[in-house]
């Protein structure tokens, strides 16, 4: 048995209110679904959908078939599950996802896409950063290669995430997730 340490957002309709986490007025737009691209959408419905019940993800195998190719959406699934499994059991903390059928989308669902696209795009101390504020050290070392090897096999298939970088590309249409700043030390 594996215990999961995710935390799924119930609708508006279901709580008759905004999720606890957002606040009235915030200055940042929260995404949606119809904000990300069609892989983007496709990554975070096997998340939604491995959470919420793992019958259905011969489903999502299918439409990564249809997307990549069979022997990429074999080996992508199967990293998409390490990562799902890994982040899941050694979580830092609980994580906030939305429904399978809910447009919004939380922003641990952003960091886990843009984790993706950070190794996409070549920016490995950014990835590494996302993933250690995600789970401790011990257990980044085994999903760190389960990222590089979703990034590459979307990468190769001609599917790139995009990648966020600051909280202000929200008004340019990106979201707004934690950043790697350095310091002058």
């Amino acid at each position: 048995m594996i215990i999961i340490r995710i935390i799924v957002r119930p609708t508006q309709r279901q709580t008759n209110g905004p999720p606890m986490s957002i606040t009235a007025g915030s200055r940042f737009h929260q995404p949606t679904a119809h904000d990300l691209n069609y892989m983007e959408r496709l990554v975070l419905h096997a998340l939604r959908q491995w959470v919420r019940n793992r019958a259905g993800w011969s489903e999502i195998v299918l439409e990564f078939n249809r997307a990549c190719g069979p022997r990429t959406a074999t080996r992508l699934c199967e990293a998409l599950d390490d990562l799902f499994r890994g982040v899941g059991i050694e979580a830092r903390r609980h994580l906030r996802l939305y429904p399978p059928v809910c447009c919004r989308v939380s922003q641990d669902e952003l960091c886990i896409l843009n984790l993706i696209a950070a190794r996409q795009a070549g920016a490995g101390q950014h990835a590494d950063a996302l993933l250690l504020w995600l789970v401790p050290e011990s257990a980044a070392v085994r999903i760190c290669e389960s990222t590089r090897m979703i990034a590459r096999e979307l990468f190769e298939s001609g599917y790139v995430l995009e990648y966020r970088t600051q909280p202000d590309s929200i008004e340019a249409g990106g979201a707004g997730l934690p950043r790697l700043v350095r310091s002058a030390n």
